[in-house]
């Protein structure tokens, strides 16, 4: 069977592949579900995207839980066939933000907090920031890519997700 031949990989839907990680294509591309090391403490799962004529800031995504991001990545497509309709655009990374956060945990080093987005659909309709207490010791401890921000479009995973990160930066600064 030559190249051209080959068959097509299986369209929306998520497939294993040969490697450990998981794949599901759609017309533009595909995210690919990858698990992490137990020592990582952003997430145990990460989602990359790879496509074609596609808006994809926000990318990649980490997650604690595999449903959480299997349930994103499906919410995020539906929102983008939507979009794409009505050819929604809109600048990043200026969000507009609602008021006061809607949901927030302080912890000993580090405030994390989930506030709406007024304006940015095209990217969730939460946004978890990470904001370090100055003269803490998270500032050697929480590195650039634990300062977020972090898109959910479901308020229940963005928190379940958020309380992870932080319980799991509580265990890294003991």
């Amino acid at each position: 069977m030559s190249l051209s031949e080959s068959p097509s990989p299986p369209q929306h839907q998520w497939t294993e592949e040969a490697w450990g990680e998981q794949r599901y294509y759609w017309e533009n591309g595909f995210f690919c579900l990858s698990q992490r090391p137990p020592y990582c403490d952003r997430g145990r799962w990460q989602v990359f995207l790879e496509a074609q004529a596609v808006d994809d800031r926000g990318w990649s995504r980490y997650f604690f839980s595999k449903d959480n991001a299997k349930e994103e990545v499906a919410s995020w497509l539906a929102n983008w066939q939507q979009l794409k309709t009505v050819g929604y655009t809109c600048p990043y990374p200026h969000l507009n933000l609602a008021c006061d956060p809607c949901w927030k945990m302080d912890g000993t080093h580090c405030t994390v907090s989930l506030t709406a987005l007024t304006n940015d659909a095209a990217v969730g309709r939460f946004v978890g920031i990470v904001q370090v207490h100055s003269g803490s010791e998270a500032e050697f401890t929480v590195d650039y890519h634990d300062l977020f921000p972090r898109f959910y479009f479901s308020q229940e995973i963005a928190i379940g997700e958020l309380t992870a990160w932080m319980a799991c930066r509580k265990q890294v600064a003991q």
